[in-house]
């Protein structure tokens, strides 16, 4: 009786930890996204996105209905490459999944601080810029066929702090998918947003 409350209570907290069907971001794929949406769609998507999730805009946090809602919204545009949408979509699940260490979007923590990392590095091999400091880092993170050196795992930067909050294995799954992405957006339409 006792454990079956102990289980209970960790399987709640955990949020399910299950990895769940809707995460194709750090799910093992070879194939780039269906493209089903059109530009101006894509467009309207991401729009909708950002304003359903300013409707819980508390400040600091943001109310978790309209999050959630919005964060699909965002997820189905940067399914489609858009740019603002992925910086929105990752932004959004680095502070709710690392930093906050809670479930969204029906994701667990651990798998949205996971796909949260994906769309980081994404965003780099699309031409963001390497955060400042974080060369040697990136440098691992672009390239899966790279071992990961000693330490490396304990840099002191704040990409380095993220991976505390992976679970084990999620940074490679991360970096694996992000590289199997860089190249599904050659339309013009959808890389210059």
């Amino acid at each position: 009786m006792v454990w079956g409350i102990v289980f209970s209570v960790v399987f709640l907290f955990m949020g399910g930890c299950t990895r769940p069907a809707l995460g194709p971001a750090v799910e093992a794929a070879s194939a780039c996204p269906a493209l089903s949406l059109s530009p101006a769609e894509v467009d309207a998507r991401y729009e909708q996105g950002r304003a359903t999730i300013a409707q819980g805009d508390r400040g600091e946090y943001y109310e978790m209905i309209p999050l959630n809602a919005g964060l699909r919204q965002l997820r189905d545009a940067a399914l489609h490459g858009h740019r603002g949408a992925i910086r929105e979509y990752s932004g959004h699940l680095s502070r709710v999944g690392i930093v906050q260490m809670r479930p969204v979007a029906g994701l667990s923590a651990a798998d949205a601080a996971e796909e949260a990392m994906m769309w980081k590095i994404l965003r780099v091999h699309r031409g963001e810029a390497v955060p400042a400091g974080e060369e040697a880092t990136y440098r691992v993170l672009l390239d899966p066929a790279q071992a990961f050196p000693s330490g490396f795992f304990d840099a002191s930067t704040p990409t380095g702090w993220m991976f505390q909050m992976l679970p084990p294995g999620g940074v490679e799954r991360a970096r694996t998918r992000a590289y199997e992405l860089k190249d599904c957006w050659k339309n013009p339409q959808t890389t210059t947003r």
